[in-house]
């Protein structure tokens, strides 16, 4: 990796974490030294400033992402796939289909090799017709992922998540949206552009359709105000456990899942009857 590209990712990353500052945190789930490493900067995301609007700037990714394109390696926001699987898989399997095309959008891919790996655990490894979208708005971390793309089959979209185009994303028409990151970094435009991809996740989704969310927003109620309406609250961000003891507290982020039911009072949040969760 180039000197340059890793400040920018350094600078970044930490930068971002810091936003979080004034945001209330249990620190009782976070006792770890690691845990307190990877949320040094806990709590409340400073909206009103100019560094924290920046990084909800496309200009900002742009940049970020250019610098030494050429050498840099990929850059993980919080976990890898290897922690975040089993709660993909958990809550994606249900969805993908083993003789139809199952759509997952990657939103806010970056230059990270998420998708690649999502690919070859459920395509490569499974077989599994699974048609994978890589979106985001630097079209910089794009150039830079397919050009490691080794020979696996994706789409490239360059697209806002806040205003995708019904043209290039129906209505309707994905099962799956995966994003670890992205909504962090939407959270510093404002309450209005996380709101505004919320909508949109929930337009390009089939009824039944799930978005998986791994963010450093804590569990509070800016981040389910953002995705009031219509959605089914399969995990709220407080820790998940599962049956064989797997937690989400691995992850050192946030875990959400969010589905599109068949139908759901306008404006409310509908606890699902299926899903089971757990608090530390």
């Amino acid at each position: 990796m180039g000197p340059l590209m890793q400040r920018r990712q350094q600078a970044g990353f930490f930068g971002l974490l810091a936003l979080f500052a004034t945001w209330p945190w249990i620190s009782a789930l976070w006792s770890t030294e690691e845990h307190h490493e990877a949320f040094a900067y806990p709590a409340r995301l400073a909206r009103t400033t100019r560094r924290a609007q920046t990084f909800g700037t496309q200009r900002y990714w742009e940049e970020f992402y250019a610098g030494d394109t050429a050498d840099a390696e990929e850059f993980e926001w919080f976990c890898g796939y290897e922690d975040l699987r089993p709660f993909f898989r958990h809550f994606a399997d249900s969805l993908i289909s083993r003789t139809n095309t199952t759509r997952l959008l990657m939103a806010g891919c970056g230059n990270s090799k998420l998708s690649f790996e999502v690919y070859d655990d459920l395509v490569a490894s499974e077989g599994l017709p699974v048609d994978i979208w890589n979106v985001d708005y630097a079209q910089a971390a794009l150039q830079r992922l397919r050009g490691i793309a080794e020979g696996r089959v994706m789409n490239w979209a360059v697209a806002d998540l806040t205003q995708l185009s019904e043209e290039d994303f129906p209505t309707a028409t994905f099962d799956l949206v995966l994003d670890k990151g992205t909504m962090d970094a939407l959270f510093c435009a404002g309450p209005a552009s996380v709101a505004a991809a919320a909508r949109e996740m929930h337009r390009i989704l089939r009824p039944g359709g799930r978005m998986i969310m791994v963010s450093g927003v804590p569990p509070a109620k800016d981040v389910l105000e953002a995705f009031k309406g219509r959605w089914t609250v399969l995990a709220d961000g407080s820790p998940f456990i599962m049956d064989d003891g797997e937690a989400t507290i691995n992850l050192r982020a946030h875990f959400y899942v969010f589905e599109r039911p068949e139908s759901s009072p306008e404006g409310s949040l509908v606890p699902s009857p299926h899903e089971q969760r757990t608090e530390l």
